[in-house]
């Protein structure tokens, strides 16, 4: 079954990402932040070649936690839709998530 993560800072600033476009997820050396990045490739279309990042704010020390969790849910969850960060309506896909402190634009 395809997973879906979601991502949502603002009403105006969501997006839901085919988990299998996750590449990698940075711990910071504080462990109080983890940034997901996602690629996606299309080389047939023009501009389509898009990477977003979404950085987690979490507690302290708990972002090995976080990522354990996501991957969890990934890899055994039984939703193919995965709320990861909802700062809109405060739902965080662990307790240890906070908010997300950056835009969720494509940078590519």
């Amino acid at each position: 079954m395809e997973k879906f993560l979601f991502y949502g800072k603002s009403t105006s600033d969501m997006v839901c990402i085919p988990a299998h476009r996750m590449v990698e997820m940075l711990i910071d050396s504080n462990s109080d932040k983890v940034t997901v990045h996602h690629r996606m490739y299309n080389n047939e279309t023009v501009g389509s070649d898009m990477q977003y990042v979404a950085d987690l704010t979490v507690n302290i020390n708990k972002a090995k936690q976080v990522v354990d969790t996501i991957m969890n849910n990934i890899s055994t969850g039984k939703d193919a839709f995965i709320v990861v960060a909802d700062d809109v309506n405060k739902q965080y896909i662990d307790d240890n998530i906070t908010a997300i402190t950056s835009g969720l634009d494509d940078i590519a």
